[in-house]
């Protein structure tokens, strides 16, 4: 240590000589306005993104939401596209994702015009263990004429959640939800949906190992506020009790996806530790099923 301090004082003379004033560092304003324009240029992306979900995103006909499709089909006679659209509307019944209702509900040979109606899971998450769907319902109508084929899709609706018994669910039009009167504000600026995704981990504490699930949920900025200032009230502790009496909507959410994981944990453990068949594992008592929820450090104080 020592040598090293007396080489850096026999450079000092050298360093004086070199520089005897003090100076403002170089700033490479090249940099700076690159940096600039690419930061700019990002946002204006993102705007020009987020303009297509905005006013006139949903096509609408006399406040109904209605989806076009015009296409030509050079070559073709109204009989042969005809022919050819029923029996894309039929194999389409037949998805895995229909319900049998789903069906060619009425057709007009002569003016070369089928109406389809569907219904079907429209399936938003899906993992091994947890499924997130809603039904959809919708009609397809479909006109033939020489060398062209107009569709629409009309009459849509969506049906969430409607078969638990814990919950209300959400039966509801697409004219009613997602229409620039109702998704939009009043500058039509911004969507009412404007969400953000924040993951919500669990602990599942298992008779062998302790388990950490995580899930995404979807708030508003509105929904963020609220739970900030229950957790500030609460200072610590499960998250799940202290969205229970004031959001309930969402601690049933929670409660349900880590208490249902937290069964299925139980059950393979069971079958993976004790060589138990999964009838066995299903009705033996163990412990493991108790899980609890943390604070997403999003929601936290900053103080």
């Amino acid at each position: 240590m020592k040598k090293v301090i007396i080489a850096l004082l026999a450079l000092l003379p050298l360093a004086c000589m070199a520089q005897n004033t003090w100076e403002a560092p170089t700033v490479d304003s090249t940099q700076i306005k690159a940096e600039q324009a690419q930061k700019a240029k990002a946002e204006a992306q993102k705007k020009l993104e987020n303009a297509k979900y905005l006013a006139g995103a949903v096509p609408e006909i006399d406040g109904k939401v209605v989806f076009t499709l015009d296409r030509d089909v050079p070559g073709k006679t109204a009989d042969e596209i005809y022919s050819a659209v029923y029996a894309a509307l039929q194999a389409l019944t037949q998805e895995q994702c229909e319900f049998p209702s789903s069906k060619i509900s009425v057709v007009n040979k002569g003016e070369h015009t089928i109406a389809a109606r569907y219904k079907e899971w429209l399936v938003f998450q899906s993992t091994f263990l947890s499924l997130d769907r809603t039904v959809f319902n919708y009609t397809i109508i479909a006109t033939a004429t020489d060398g062209h084929i107009h569709c629409t899709l009309e009459r849509i609706s969506y049906q969430y959640e409607m078969d638990r018994g814990d919950t209300e669910g959400m039966s509801v039009k697409a004219d009613e939800w997602i229409t620039d009167k109702y998704a939009l504000n009043k500058k039509k600026t911004k969507s009412v949906f404007n969400c953000k995704a924040y993951t919500v981990t669990g602990e599942i504490r298992g008779e062998w190992h302790t388990y950490h699930p995580t899930v995404d949920i979807l708030l508003s900025d509105a929904e963020v506020n609220q739970i900030k200032k229950l957790v500030a009230e609460a200072g610590d502790g499960n998250f799940l009790y202290i969205l229970e009496e004031t959001m309930p909507k969402l601690y049933d959410f929670l409660n349900d996806y880590f208490g249902n994981l937290a069964w299925k944990q139980v059950v393979k453990d069971g079958m993976d530790y004790y060589n138990l068949s999964r009838e066995e594992a299903e009705n033996a008592e163990m412990t493991g099923d108790e899980y609890t929820c943390f604070i997403p450090e999003e929601f936290e104080s900053e103080d």
